[in-house]
């Protein structure tokens, strides 16, 4: 084995030589959980299936499904959650949260259908529950002799009988999708694109993208696009957090951005969703959120083995049947390919002199992946990550309330070991106060700068400070 963060040795790996390097036999036993995907397949399979995912995510029927899907999540159900957090002032598991309605976006996508966890209820879902337990152990596997996690499979011991229980779970949860989706084709009542663009219905109607397959291939493929979405999405924007609660100045330029884009004078007592035209127009926040990636990528690590014999650019030998593992993780974190200051988070080393993203290779930057196998579905994550991001910190103060190191959970998807516990406070609230003119009683929405303990009562709503259960608001502009 041979493991590398040399920028030529993974293009020569990922481009240059790309057929020499496919991801092998060992991957396919160690991530067999995946079965017959595009994660497994190699060389023609896994170029029939990439076209597939290609012509799915780039066709105009999906842009305006996923739109739909993405201003739903966040505007009618994770918005409702928020407010309740907010108001009642409820410590909450920032990650846990965001997982499960990223999920709840990835599922719609994949399948046309929400999942049943939706509400105030923050009980422990089966699918997340389920890839959890399989992610542990694919990475005891990658860590592990082949014949331990073998001999653990074959008694049904340890995270192997977790991983085959977890496959059952996701099995049935699929199934029963993919059941409810045969039922409305045999009644009849196959929704139209606008209302179900979905992976599912594409493969089991067959268009002009989706072949129609097999219940195996289909069944793996949903369950593979869910946890592409949402696995990925969620551990990338819980890091996010995470790093933007200890960065104040990031904060004020991400909000002098978002209000740039969105005065405050649009706000409303309910939180605003940003369009996919204001999300392009976040450069700043697009920046942060790629140097969250370049820092924590949330696929730390992928493997290759070579099919025959090959001398890397750096010189090292690669024998016949070597696996060569190239590491994202490290890869960011070089001081000849980023810089004296690479440990830093600095989000302006993404933005040209121009005012524009600076893109970099991906042979460079490869949380996305590099050459043939970059992921189809980067352009759609990014808008996804902005999204739910600007929404946030546009309407709500985060404060982590418990600074743990964010340290990574011991497998191959870096998501924080302990969540992310942070206490939401709403920017927009109404102040009561009293023209001059007639003394009439008028209400303005206005910016919360910060809000602080509560300790003395203020003498009057007129110095700009309100009091709020157990807490003072301090206002940007007095009323």
């Amino acid at each position: 084995m041979l493991l590398t963060s040399d920028p030529a040795n993974v293009r020569h790996i990922m481009s240059t030589n790309f057929s020499n390097y496919p991801k092998g036999p060992e991957w396919k036993k160690q991530f067999e959980f995946f079965g017959d995907s595009v994660f497994t397949f190699d060389f023609e399979e896994w170029k029939h299936h990439r076209k597939v995912i290609r012509s799915y995510t780039s066709h105009r029927s999906f842009q305006q499904f996923a739109g739909k899907i993405v201003r739903d999540c966040i505007e009618i159900e994770l918005s409702s959650v928020l407010d309740h957090v907010s108001n009642q002032q409820i410590v909450v598991d920032l990650e846990g949260l965001l997982r499960r309605y990223i999920y709840y976006f990835a599922c719609c996508i994949s399948t046309g259908y929400k999942p049943k966890f939706v509400g105030l209820a923050f009980s422990e879902d089966k699918f997340l529950k389920a890839t959890d337990d399989a992610c542990d152990a694919i990475t005891a596997r990658y860590l592990a002799p082949e014949s331990i996690w073998k001999l653990q499979r074959w008694f049904g011991l340890g995270k192997e009988k977790r991983l085959s229980e977890a496959r059952k779970t996701i099995d049935k949860i699929i199934d029963d999708y993919m059941s409810m989706k045969q039922e409305e084709m045999s009644k009849g009542e196959i929704r139209n694109d606008e209302e179900d663009f979905s992976a599912l219905k594409g493969y089991t109607t067959g268009n002009e993208i989706f072949e129609q397959a097999g219940h195996k291939v289909i069944r793996d493929s949903t369950m593979s696009l869910i946890f592409a979405i949402e696995d990925t999405t969620s551990s990338s924007l819980s890091r996010f957090f995470w790093i933007f609660a200890k960065n104040p100045k990031v904060e004020t330029k991400i909000r002098q951005e978002l209000e740039k884009i969105r005065p405050v004078t649009e706000a409303r007592e309910s939180s605003s969703f940003f369009s996919e035209e204001e999300v392009s127009k976040m450069v700043y926040l697009q920046a942060a959120l790629l140097e969250t990636l370049r820092l924590f990528p949330p696929a730390s690590m992928l493997s290759k083995t070579a099919v025959e014999p090959d001398t890397l650019p750096s010189g090292h030998h690669i024998s016949q049947n070597t696996m060569v593992v190239i590491s994202a993780y490290a890869m960011g974190r070089v001081r000849t390919i980023w810089g004296q200051d690479c440990l830093e988070f600095k989000p302006e080393r993404w933005i040209m002199e121009d005012g524009r993203i600076r893109h970099e290779p991906p042979h460079k930057f490869s949380a996305f992946g590099s050459g043939p196998r970059i992921c189809p579905g980067k352009d759609v994550g990014l808008t996804l990550l902005k999204t739910f991001a600007a929404t946030i910190i546009y309407n709500y103060h985060v404060q982590v309330v418990e600074d743990r190191v964010g340290a990574p959970k011991n497998n191959f998807m870096l998501h924080l070991d302990h969540g992310l516990m942070v206490r939401l406070n709403k920017r927009w609230t109404k102040c009561f106060y009293h023209l001059k003119i007639n003394s009439v009683a008028k209400t303005k929405f206005i910016v919360v700068k910060e809000w602080k303990p509560y300790k003395v009562k203020p003498r009057s709503l007129q110095t700009g400070i309100k009091m709020v259960t157990g807490l003072v608001a301090v206002f940007e502009d007095e009323p």
